[in-house]
């Protein structure tokens, strides 16, 4: 009798759970039918914007009863997050930043005359870009992760369409003025990127796909491009290979560049080109950091 029933009862529960698959189906199948039609991306950005303006009134108004020093602290800790890390920096961490530091530095000349060339600019624009952004990000930044500074897709945009606008062969000045107005366009909708939180727009394109890494190769895969620097350096030299026809930088302009407040041309007739062509590397460069 005992047997019989637990029989049973199995039985049941079998059914049971047949039932609640086939329920689960159903309900998944009229889902997937019958699925509400997504919001449009300008919805999602009014409404990321609507979210980040009550997010900014409730800190503010948690921050109005607060004694000055505490204010003045923690609006200093919002503008410069290493107050609010740095706390917790430890020995361990400047080890690996320290490493990870040298690392890039040793290919941050090279590539930054690259990156410089690949937009038609002087090699000293290149070299700036690559050292002064960092410096600011290691005080503002938020992720000790990122790269900061120029990237190839990015300089390739920058010169491609800048071209259709002005010859940089015919009027190098015009073209470099061209250049910082699109760049300081780039930062100020980037920004606005930051202020309204719309890192989301990343999710509407496509991202790069990455195989994986060995771990115990990965070592040869960080040295692999110091090396081809200082071995490609090493045979232009003993070659002589800019006397055949290679391309090398010659002289780089020393010394500390003035301001460029006095290059940016806002009365430039391509103004509206110039903006439009800001936000397109905005976005384009967000979305590279987005996937470093």
């Amino acid at each position: 009798m005992a047997s019989s029933a637990m029989e049973t009862c199995k039985s049941e529960d079998l059914h049971m759970q047949v039932d609640i698959e086939k329920n689960a189906k159903d309900i998944r199948s009229q889902w997937v039918l019958n699925a509400h039609e997504p919001p449009s991306p300008w919805r999602v950005v009014a409404d990321s914007v609507s979210k980040t303006i009550s997010h900014y009134k409730h800190k503010l108004s948690s921050l109005i009863d607060q004694p000055c020093t505490t204010l003045l602290l923690s609006v200093l800790q919002v503008v410069f997050p290493i107050l609010a890390w740095g706390r917790n920096y430890t020995a361990t961490k400047f080890r690996k930043d320290l490493l990870a530091g040298l690392t890039i530095a040793s290919l941050c000349i090279p590539q930054s005359i690259g990156y410089a060339t690949l937009a038609h600019l002087d090699p000293q624009y290149g070299l700036y870009t690559s050292v002064v952004p960092p410096l600011i990000y290691a005080v503002m930044g938020t992720s000790r992760e990122i790269a900061i500074g120029p990237v190839a897709v990015v300089s390739l945009l920058l010169s491609s369409m800048m071209e259709k606008l002005v010859d940089p062969a015919t009027d190098p000045v015009g073209y470099t003025k061209l250049i910082l107005l699109a760049t300081l366009f780039a930062g100020i909708f980037q920004t606005s990127f930051g202020l309204l939180r719309l890192g989301f727009l990343v999710d509407f394109l496509s991202h790069a796909a990455i195989g994986k890494r060995k771990k115990k190769l990965f070592w040869l895969a960080s040295i692999s491009p110091l090396v081809s620097v200082v071995v490609s350096t090493l045979i232009v030299f003993i070659t002589r290979a800019d006397k055949n026809g290679v391309k090398i930088v010659k002289h780089v302009k020393g010394g500390l560049n003035p301001s460029s407040i006095h290059q940016l041309d806002f009365n430039n007739p391509y103004i509206g080109e110039v903006a439009k062509i800001g936000l397109v590397v905005a976005v384009v460069a967000l979305t590279v950091s987005n996937q470093l």
